[in-house]
């Protein structure tokens, strides 16, 4: 059975500390289930095929949108993949 969660978090790696582990945080404190690769990857896995499988199964998408964020290859990738 394929998990399925209620957002996948899209962030530049340089976000992590200061915004996006706290918010994460947050947000699994109220409940909900989170796509975020800190929880999610492990050693060994695919990274283009675990966010892909992120994204195709969750509901809600959210971009943190940071100077970092712009111009990242894969950022740009994951933004188009979330539907807004």
């Amino acid at each position: 059975m394929t998990e399925e969660y209620d957002l996948f978090i899209s962030h530049a790696s340089e976000d992590k500390k200061d915004i996006v582990r706290p918010l994460v945080t947050e947000l699994d404190d109220m409940g909900l289930d989170v796509w975020y690769d800190e929880f999610e990857l492990e050693l060994g896995d695919s990274l283009t095929d675990s966010i892909t499988k992120g994204l195709k199964n969750s509901r809600c998408g959210v971009i943190v949108l940071s100077k970092d964020f712009f111009g990242k290859n894969w950022t740009e990738t994951e933004k188009k993949s979330v539907k807004i």
